[in-house]
């Protein structure tokens, strides 16, 4: 962001697109903190992709005793991030339906906090992650 604000109308910029999810959470500690911050309610939001976490055991627990899938606990989780928009993957007909299931999901804080011991946060600061 810092980057982007430095070039001619940088600053206009309203959303920052970037890859977050459970296992994927190096915006942490820089980004989403700086975007959570900005002036405007534009500036702090942030478009994620949900991507694919799911192969955890410990998060195919949590989402069985959720009673979701592995894909609907990683979009509830963005879902209940502040400052955060949630741009799920949906490639068939099926996966849309799956997807929109987990707004009848919601975590909880404390469920969506019981989301995030099985896949540990960024030790720190990185690049952002690409696809």
């Amino acid at each position: 962001m810092q980057s982007l604000h430095a070039i001619a109308g940088g600053a206009a910029a309203q959303t920052d697109q970037v890859l977050y999810h459970l296992g994927e959470r190096g915006i942490e500690w820089d980004l989403l903190p700086r975007l959570r911050r900005a002036p405007h309610p534009g500036d702090g939001l942030l478009a994620v992709r949900a991507g694919q976490a799911a192969a955890q055991r410990a998060l195919l627990d949590f989402a069985q005793r959720q009673a979701m899938t592995p894909a609907q606990v990683a979009i509830a989780w963005l879902l209940a991030q502040d400052g955060v928009i949630a741009i799920p993957k949906a490639g068939n007909r099926a996966s849309v339906r799956e997807n929109a299931a987990a707004l009848a999901h919601p975590l909880t804080a404390d469920a969506a906090a019981g989301a995030r011991p099985p896949v540990s946060a960024a030790e720190g600061s990185s690049r952002l992650a690409m696809i």
